[in-house]
């Protein structure tokens, strides 16, 4: 069962996602963000599912430095708040990971699929799991923003937007 998108529930965990959202005229649809969504600044009054492992007040060569530590261990710099997750229920999931592309997304992709709460997820639920190359068109801006805009429309509104970008841009998990 499809939910129009005037109803569907958002959480966006990429602050560029959360933009292209609100910019596609669905500014109600986000239940929850990233600690680092700031724009439209309404978002900001959602609760963030995030939050940094970073000590963001240290100076750039300790915070380069801490980032290089938890990325050698081959963790993320960030926490997901997986209880609010779930409490938010959000009906689709568009994994994206900053500097992934879609090969190395599906390669990590246990990491969060084997977590015990993943199965109880709206969105693992109706079958609206997506992963997108976020390294070519999510993480950094530049003239690929129509794409971007593109993915997201086909991946919000199935039945109305197949532009070609499925399986290249973006594949259902």
């Amino acid at each position: 069962m499809r939910v129009p998108m005037s109803e569907t529930r958002v959480v966006t965990l990429l602050a560029s996602a959360t933009e292209i959202v609100c910019a596609l005229g669905h500014e109600r649809s986000p239940v929850g963000r990233s600690h680092e969504c700031d724009y439209p600044p309404a978002i900001e009054a959602l609760p963030a599912c995030t939050t940094s492992k970073i000590d963001t007040d240290a100076t750039s060569r300790a915070i380069d430095g801490q980032v290089k530590s938890i990325v050698e261990q081959g963790l993320s710099v960030y926490a997901v708040d997986g209880t609010l997750l779930k409490e938010l229920a959000p009906d689709v999931i568009l994994v994206l990971p900053c500097g992934y592309d879609i090969a190395k997304t599906r390669r990590d992709l246990p990491a969060l699929t084997e977590r015990p709460s993943w199965p109880d997820l709206r969105a693992v639920k109706s079958n609206r799991i997506h992963i997108a190359d976020g390294n070519q068109y999510f993480n950094r801006p530049g003239p690929r923003l129509v794409e971007s805009l593109e993915i997201l429309a086909e991946l919000l509104h199935p039945d109305s937007f197949r532009i070609g970008h499925e399986g290249t841009g973006w594949q259902r998990l």
